[in-house]
């Protein structure tokens, strides 16, 4: 999860207070957010302060496992070091160092309370180690702290402590404590350490931000003799803190925050997702016999119903195309029958959001879509069943009979790679033998439909409907008029059901844990989908765009694609354990790619959380 180190994250101060001065949080369990640091580790965190040290200010330190923090970015090369030497001590960038040697935070002695910590208040920040050994799992623990106040604090503007438990060993190898402006600097006077050691010194004035001792390990001339105590620096001028007032005693505890850790919040769901949810409908003209109010009209015109995902547009289509005897293949005639069809070279075809690669076709003017189990070959064309029931194309649904001497044929064509077609031919209406009617149902391979018509004498003796259903309908949207005075209607119509794209977050979202995105994904599923996670919520519709309905509810902070191949679309995120973010505030989204809108991706309702430490 890319979330920048640099959001700053005191938030949680405003519940708890201010701290009184500085205090130690070694002894509240726990003393802070675990960092769960590997040997010769580093972790850099936000103070959630500013805090200056030698006329610098920082916003962010480094923690090592080996004792000490740099200010600011670690150096490039050799950051965890694990060498504790004079040399370097001046040479290298900014760092305090409680006890800087060779230290083993990931090893098999760690107690299970122990590890490297960190705590913010946004005014007091804690970094303690407890219960690490020293390298190669020696039974020899540091359990120290550092206490850092910020450059506004009120009572202790930019001073530095460290702290050492009555549980603090001395270090078998030789370690270093003390500060250093580093970057060079020059040797302290003899008159401060490391020419007096610090038990000597303390009260006294450090001067130029840069003051260490060498100890020997535990057998040597000077082991670490910091056991229990406090060693504190406070800048002679809080506004600069590059000279430093140092002495030796207690520090207080600090009060376990409430509820310490900061515990996530759930996610909230907020806004609604696109495309807007649509029942599934259909669009039909219902047609009377010819003695009736609405006599069929459609003899020698045509009707394209053009595809854009579950929607369709009813235009003028092509011609009835007349080779259909030659380029089809004839099929057995008969009287309310069913014949399912393959769809050969075109392979599939989309009827809404369902793909199909045969259909069911009935004698009685109509295809089903897709091939449904015991198809019905109803003779009798009303509205209701055209809603109810399966999905339906019906270029002529009425009582036909192909069976009869003369009753016409049937041809179905399907070698061609761009679109299959079906032409009845010359067919009866049932019992009337006057009668025929010749049409054409084309499906093509972008979805479009189109509907031609030769000679009809239809509407003789039987109702007609023609339209396109996609099942299931539970409102009638009536009859709609697809020719007036020899004119074809335009008409868009939603003919399959769409749902509302909808994401949710698996959490709590906590440092240093996984939480998952997921969403379901209105079909028909393009494969492709993203989920962003930002810091705030811009709210910005994105109907101007083409993304009817949508609107983006996150802002582009981070952004992780993901390929599916069924819903739901879903991801898992690791949280990076940095307290910097703990007690942040996010929000999170899904899109997809889609054909469901003009702008070609659809977008899910918000999610908002807080990330626990």
């Amino acid at each position: 999860m890319r979330l920048p180190a640099t959001v700053c994250l005191s938030v949680f101060a405003v519940a708890v207070g201010q701290l009184q001065a500085q205090c130690s949080a070694f002894g509240n369990a726990p003393p802070g957010t675990n960092l769960r640091l590997q040997e010769e580790g580093l972790h850099r965190v936000q103070l959630g302060f500013p805090f200056r040290f030698d006329n610098v200010v920082y916003d962010r330190i480094t923690i090592c496992d080996n004792g000490y923090v740099w200010l600011g970015n670690p150096p490039a090369n050799g950051a965890s070091d694990f060498s504790p030497t004079a040399a370097e001590m001046l040479s290298r960038p900014p760092r305090l160092c409680v006890c800087w040697d060779d230290l083993h935070s990931d090893s098999v002695l760690v107690p299970s309370n122990g590890g490297v910590f960190f705590r913010t208040d946004g005014n007091t920040a804690n970094v303690v180690w407890k219960g690490i050994p020293r390298y190669f799992h020696q039974q020899v623990f540091a359990n120290m702290e550092l206490v850092l106040t910020s450059d506004t604090h009120p009572t202790n503007r930019n001073e530095i402590a460290f702290v050492y438990d009555a549980s603090m060993m001395p270090m078998t190898g030789q370690n270093i404590v003390g500060i250093s402006r580093g970057n060079g600097a020059a040797a302290p006077p003899v008159t401060q350490p490391p020419g007096v050691a610090w038990t000597a010194f303390a009260p006294g004035t450090a001067v130029g931000a840069t003051a260490y001792q060498v100890f020997t390990g535990s057998a040597g001339a000077t082991p670490f003799d910091l056991v229990g105590q406090t060693l504190r620096f406070a800048p002679t001028v809080p506004g600069a803190a590059v000279d430093f007032i140092v002495s030796i005693a207690p520090l207080g505890a600090c009060a376990p925050l409430p509820s310490y850790p900061p515990v996530a919040s759930q996610p909230l769901a907020y806004g609604t997702g696109c495309p807007n949810p649509v029942p599934s409908g259909s669009l039909y003209e219902a047609f009377t016999v010819n003695t009736g109010a609405q006599p069929f009209d459609l003899a020698n015109l045509s009707i394209l119903f053009v595809r854009n995902g579950g929607s369709y547009v009813a235009i003028q289509g092509v011609p009835l195309d007349p080779t259909y005897a030659t380029t089809g293949t004839a099929l057995t005639g008969g009287d309310d029958i069913t014949t399912p069809l393959t769809l050969g070279a075109l392979g599939t075809f989309s009827f809404g959001t369902a793909s199909m690669t045969s259909v069911v076709a009935c004698s009685n003017g109509f295809l089903w879509l897709p091939t449904p189990t015991g198809a019905g070959n109803s003779f009798t064309p009303t509205a209701a069943a055209f809603n109810g029931e399966l999905a339906r194309i019906a270029p002529c649904w009425t009582d036909l009979n192909s069976s009869a001497t003369g009753g016409g044929s049937w041809y179905w064509e399907n070698t061609n790679p761009l679109f299959c077609r079906l032409t009845w031919a010359g067919v009866r209406e049932f019992n009337q033998a006057a009668s025929a009617n010749t049409f054409q149902v084309t499906l093509f391979g972008s979805g479009d439909i189109g509907f031609s018509y030769g000679a009809m004498s239809g509407g003789i003796a039987h109702p007609i409907l023609v339209g396109i259903s996609g099942g299931g309908v539970t409102v009638d949207p009536g009859s709609f008029d697809f020719v007036t005075a020899g004119t074809n209607n335009v008409v868009v119509r939603s003919i399959s059901a769409v749902q509302t794209m909808v994401h949710t977050v698996g959490g709590p979202c906590q440092l240093g844990l996984d939480f998952t995105l997921s969403s379901t994904v209105p079909a028909p599923l393009s494969g492709v989908g993203f989920f962003v996670v930002g810091y705030s919520n811009p709210a910005v519709p994105l109907d101007g765009l083409g993304g009817t309905g949508c609107t983006l509810y996150a802002t582009l902070d981070n952004l992780f694609t993901v390929l599916f191949a069924a819903n739901p679309l879903q991801t898992t995120v690791t949280v990076p354990a940095d307290p910097a973010l703990g007690g942040a505030p996010l929000f999170s989204q899904a899109a997809a790619l889609s054909t469901l809108n003009a702008l070609g991706i659809i977008a899910s309702n918000g999610q908002a959380f807080t990330v626990g430490i």
